[in-house]
Parts: structure tokens; C-alpha cells; sequence
């Protein structure tokens, strides 16, 4: 199941005799911040759903599942309108966070570039190893 939008209706004056008197509903599938996934989904309607309405969609073989659908040439079908949806955000700890961009922001400071903290000690060990070979070959 996909949550979806309803953004129209879509009339087919010639159409499967199959689908002569249901509603075909033009969607927008969407993510939990309401973000447009995939644009213009044609769906059955089974519900009763309009414009503006926020749906769950089925798509494939589950569309032909929904009742008087079973028999419809379908690929989508709106199954149930959504009253509410609830996104559970993670806290942020805060205190981590700043530690962590304060830690890493200390170490690009140090090294008088933006490197990371990461690069930077491949960087010096490179470096060591350049400066110790050089005072092997002097003596």
C-alpha cells in the first residue's frame, strides 16, 4: 500500500465496459512530509474519494483484490481514505550533535583546512613516514 494524494479525476468517454460507471482518480503517490514520489497514478476508486484527498493506493496484483474490482483491467486502486497519518520523529540530542560539530570543527581548524578529521591523520602519516625515510637515506 502507498499513500497518495488525489489531484483530479480523469474521464474516458471510451473506455472497458468493465469500467463503465466507476471513478478514475488522478494521483500523486507521497512520502511522510507529503514530498511528491510519483506524479499523475491513474486509480480506480472503490471508496468514493475526491480531490484533495489524502488515499491508500494499491498497485498490481493487490489492485484486483479490492471489492468489484476483482474483474476491472486495473493496475491502481484507491482502497481507503486516510483520516489522519502520524510521523514519529527521532530526537535529536542535541548535546551529542554539538559535540560531534564542535570536535570535528576543532580538528579542520588545526590543520588550517577543510579536511576531515580522518583525512588529515592519513595525511600526517604519510607525512611521518616521507620524513623518515629521508633520515634513513642520510645516514
Amino acid at each position: 500500500m502507498k499513500v497518495a494524494v488525489v489531484t483530479g479525476t480523469v474521464t474516458a468517454t471510451t473506455k472497458d465496459a468493465a469500467l463503465v460507471g466507476g471513478t478514475l482518480l488522478l494521483t500523486n503517490i507521497v512520502d511522510g512530509d507529503d514530498a511528491v514520489l510519483e506524479a499523475a497514478v491513474v486509480a480506480y476508486d472503490t471508496v468514493g474519494a475526491g480531490v484533495g484527498d489524502k488515499v491508500l493506493l494499491v498497485q498490481g496484483s493487490a489492485a484486483r483484490l479490492a471489492e468489484n474490482a476483482s474483474t476491472l483491467p486495473v493496475d491502481a486502486c484507491v482502497i481507503a481514505i486516510i483520516d489522519s497519518i502520524a510521523v514519529a520523529r527521532p530526537p535529536v540530542n542535541k548535546s551529542r550533535a554539538t559535540r560531534i560539530s564542535k570536535s570535528s570543527s576543532n580538528s579542520d581548524k588545526s590543520t588550517g583546512d577543510k579536511n576531515t578529521g580522518v583525512k588529515n591523520t592519513v595525511a600526517k602519516k604519510a607525512a611521518a613516514r616521507k620524513s623518515k625515510a629521508r633520515r634513513s637515506k642520510k645516514i
